[in-house]
């Protein structure tokens, strides 16, 4: 007589495979968890990010009103841009120093970094950007000036390295020879389109 199939290696194989699934989905789980945790751990918090604005030691704003003010208006967008506090730092040395930075005012820094924090801005362009534009080796142009063009273009963001070239074009008698005042209009426009140095400076001389 033809014996039944013996069930008993389906059923262990379904329920081996039944408790492989179940081990795997508890690992993805776990996994998922964890980031999740991590991702809410390294969150910086209104509260922590207004003490950090306020304190000597971080962005040191002039006064805790405004600390608070404008960490609570920007504290999700610095999360969601991940966004951290050594970042923060470094754009306030770039913004507020007077030796290798821009020499803002504390009140105007503390006004625009967290904006200036969520475009993105590499604080060394920023830095680079400025001097190029308000040394007199370089643009010659007056402080606010300067500040106002840096941030600008370092927003866009553009690469600070043809700013020289681009500017000896546009100001020497050899290229453009435009006044102070149209060179410094046009030194922003050239760099805010993304123009290479050596090939601005080619065309010219053409």
């Amino acid at each position: 007589l033809c014996q039944p199939k013996d069930p008993r290696p389906k059923y262990l194989l379904t329920t081996l495979t039944y408790q492989t699934l179940k081990a795997l989905n508890m690992v993805r789980l776990t996994a998922i968890l964890s980031a999740t945790l991590v991702g809410l751990s390294a969150a910086v918090t209104k509260e922590k990010l207004a003490e950090f604005a306020f304190s000597v030691g971080g962005l040191d704003f002039p006064n805790r009103k405004l600390a608070e003010e404008l960490s609570a208006a920007y504290a999700n967008k610095i999360n969601a841009a991940r966004i951290p506090l050594t970042r923060l730092k470094a754009l306030k040395d770039a913004m507020y120093s007077s030796t290798n930075g821009m020499d803002m005012s504390k009140q105007a820094m503390a006004e625009q970094i967290f904006p200036v924090a969520t475009d993105g801005v590499d604080p060394a362009a920023l830095a680079t950007l400025y001097k190029g534009l308000y040394s007199m080796s370089g643009c010659n142009m007056d402080k606010t000036q300067a500040q106002s063009a840096a941030l600008e273009l370092a927003g866009i963001p553009v690469d600070p390295a043809p700013l020289k070239k681009i500017w000896d074009t546009l100001y020497s008698m050899s290229g453009a020879n435009l006044n102070k005042q149209e060179a410094h209009r046009w030194v922003v426009d050239v760099m805010a389109a993304g123009a290479d140095g050596d090939v601005f400076e080619s065309d010219w001389k053409a």
